[in-house]
C-alpha cells in the first residue's frame, strides 16, 4: 500500500498489476485507453492488469497492490 503522486503533464508508460490492485484517486484525475477518473474515483484491477495511465492536471492516487490471491484461485 502506497501513495503515488503523479504531476502534471505526465505520462506514464504501459503499468501492469501481476496481482491485481486496487486504486483510489485522492486528488486530480488521470485517463487511460478505457476512460477518465476524477478524484473520488476507486477502480479495482484484476490480477494481470495493464494499462498506460496519463495525467493532464496531475493526481493523487491511494494504491493497494495485491490482494487478490482468492481470485487467482478461482
Amino acid at each position: 500500500t502506497y501513495l503515488e503522486r503523479w504531476r502534471a503533464q505526465s505520462a506514464l508508460g504501459e503499468r501492469s498489476y501481476p496481482l491485481g490492485a486496487e486504486l483510489l484517486v485522492l486528488e486530480g484525475a488521470f485517463e487511460d485507453e478505457s476512460g477518465s477518473y476524477d478524484t473520488h474515483t476507486w477502480l479495482r484491477l484484476p490480477p494481470g492488469f495493464r494499462y498506460a495511465p496519463r495525467t493532464d492536471a496531475g493526481c493523487e492516487l491511494y494504491v493497494k497492490e495485491g490482494g487478490f490471491a482468492y481470485l487467482q484461485a478461482a
